[in-house]
């Protein structure tokens, strides 16, 4: 006689451990709002953030219905950068990147929250003071389309809602920095390196897509920056980059003790 040996089943997760270990889209949202509601004077914030934008949008569109002499940005490396339609991806992905990063910290890291809105506050704020002192433009944009297909229409119609007008420095370019830096100072954020890596390089993308697209002078992208790093130390502190540094680099997280480290663990 043949003796028959016990196949071995493999367990299968409950109903309710495989949705523990798959959360939705819906459990995130609701873990979203709960950390709203969770903060102090929540409210105001998100107030004064809403009062500011409105004001901030009343006082670029005057400039957009501006007449004054624009002074022409141009460079002859623009000239070598070649229209890019795909790149118009990641340049409508910043109007998703931006306020999904903001509600998150908004909601998790109420601190680091604070120093990135002031960043982009005074951003936008001395943006639009250069736009009304030195008014500036570019004539870069393509008088025909080189192709014809789905991304080049979404460029098409972005011309058609945006002047080349008072572009630098970049807005585009100079928000896209200060999320990123509030991403690289968010103490939850920062134990996920998959969302560091995967942020830092769509922002790379973005800041690309101002020049590839046709929308910037590399010298508008260049003022963003030049604006971003003292931006950066006064909102942020003169120590933060050496901060970030030292926890980018493990060494914050080896000077913890155990109970610390623990402590910190997701």
């Amino acid at each position: 006689m043949t003796q028959q040996v016990p196949t071995k089943t493999l367990a299968r997760p409950r109903p309710d451990e495989q949705r523990e270990a798959r959360p939705s889209l819906t459990s995130f949202v609701q873990t979203l709002l709960d950390g709203i509601r969770g903060r102090a004077g929540w409210k105001a914030e998100a107030l004064g953030t809403a009062v500011f934008f409105v004001l901030y949008m009343v006082w670029f569109a005057n400039l957009e219905q501006s007449t004054a002499h624009f002074h022409v940005m141009h460079s002859v490396l623009d000239d070598h950068i070649p229209f890019t339609e795909v790149f118009v991806l990641p340049y409508l992905a910043w109007f998703i990147f931006m306020p999904v990063t903001l509600v998150y910290l908004f909601a998790f890291a109420g601190e680091t929250f604070r120093k990135t809105a002031l960043f982009l506050a005074i951003g936008m704020v001395c943006s639009l003071v250069i736009f009304t002192l030195w008014p500036t433009m570019q004539d870069l944009r393509p008088l025909e389309m080189p192709r014809d297909n789905v991304f080049t229409d979404w460029i098409a119609t972005i011309y058609q809602a945006d002047t080349p007008t008072n572009v630098s420095p970049s807005i585009h370019a100079l928000n896209t920095l200060g999320i990123q830096f509030g991403i690289l100072h968010c103490d939850r954020l920062r134990r996920r390196p998959g969302i560091q890596i995967g942020t830092a390089v769509l922002s790379v993308l973005i800041i690309a897509s101002t020049v590839m697209i046709k929308q910037h002078s590399i010298l508008d992208v260049l003022a963003a920056f030049a604006l971003a790093i003292p931006l950066y130390l006064i909102t942020f502190g003169p120590e933060a980059p050496r901060r970030i540094l030292r926890a980018l680099s493990g060494a914050e997280s080896q000077s913890l003790d155990p109970v610390a480290r623990v402590a910190q663990q997701p």
